[in-house]
């Protein structure tokens, strides 16, 4: 194996194994997408070739007393995540499972944004048609994701057009909305991803619980959530590369977000990181980022590369003592 970044050298020794992950022509354990009320109950597997458990815009999701778990004599057992949640409206709920040896996010519950190509009238605008999840009557945000501010307040959806084609080929729909928006959206950019984007506010995980879990030997984070009114409790999460759980915005990186609001951090044994990825420097326990109105109290953390909490442009943020 070539070794292509020097600073890689820095977390190997002689008699290190070296797991090399491939992402394409895998497949998943179980997906579903645009249902509502699943449950994975009590299932055990072994090395999958794709992340676990995928839930697209599932209202209700359910995954209680599941195992994944590496092959015997294998280093992993899956290259991607553990429990994969997008935009769902309400209460994704993740408890009693044990996840091991995970090449991705143990558990990763977000909303992706849609892409703005095009601002003809202050009521209307032309929206990519990757990930686009947007109905009548929906309210939604205008986020710029270069300067990571929202632009104006929230926006009701008044129609919404049959998908269109672009003279590039790029296919697209016609959103109006009210009231009108104060600015001039931007975009156009080459990574259309850097234009300002579209969030459906109720895509927001309401109620999520990730309770009782155990997360062993995680590649990224242990948990990391965009949601909304949920709980991160009483898990045990050993051993992770990144921050063992994580709110987190990011839409300029792996368009995920947005906000956090109302979540409560508790009662989780934080054992030990494995060496951070080269360049990413140390990794803290718990990493909160714009986030308003949470509470971390009485998690324990043991062995950790940086056992700090900090906080970036949070508000209303409480930290209780832990040990």
């Amino acid at each position: 194996m070539e070794i292509t970044q020097l600073s890689m050298l820095r977390v190997v020794s002689p008699g290190d194994r070296i797991v090399q992950f491939s992402r394409s022509a895998g497949q998943s354990l179980f997906a579903a997408a645009r249902s509502a009320d699943l449950a994975f109950l009590r299932i055990v597997n072994h090395s999958i070739s794709g992340g676990h458990y995928i839930l697209q815009e599932c209202d209700g999701g359910r995954i209680p007393g599941c195992s994944s778990l590496p092959s015997p004599g294998k280093s992993y057992g899956a290259n991607a995540d553990g429990a994969h949640i997008r935009s769902s409206t309400v209460v994704p709920w993740i408890e009693g499972c044990y996840f091991e040896a995970v090449g991705d996010d143990g558990a990763a519950i977000f909303a992706k944004c849609i892409a703005v190509l095009g601002h003809p009238t202050s009521t209307k605008v032309l929206l990519e048609e990757q990930f686009f999840n947007l109905e009548m009557g929906d309210h939604m945000i205008f986020f710029n994701p270069r300067d990571w501010r929202k632009v104006g307040e929230e926006f009701t959806i008044t129609e919404v057009s049959q998908r269109m084609t672009g003279p590039e080929g790029k296919p697209y729909r016609e959103v109006s909305f009210a009231p009108e928006l104060p600015e001039q959206l931007r975009f156009g950019f080459p990574d259309v991803w850097t234009n300002d984007q579209v969030f459906k506010m109720a895509a927001r995980h309401e109620g999520f619980v990730v309770r009782r879990n155990t997360f062993r030997d995680i590649r990224r984070y242990g948990v990391i959530a965009r949601a909304e009114q949920g709980a991160i409790e009483d898990n045990q999460i050993i051993g992770t590369s990144d921050s063992a759980i994580t709110l987190q915005n990011e839409p300029d990186v792996w368009l995920n977000g947005l906000h956090s609001v109302g979540i409560r951090i508790a009662g989780n044994r934080i054992l030990g990181q494995l060496p951070s990825l080269p360049g990413a420097g140390l990794s803290p326990a718990i990493f909160l980022d714009h986030i308003t109105n949470a509470t971390i109290s009485d998690n324990t953390f043991e062995d950790l590369q940086q056992g700090t909490v900090p906080v970036s442009k949070g508000q209303d943020v409480e930290l209780r003592p832990g040990q």
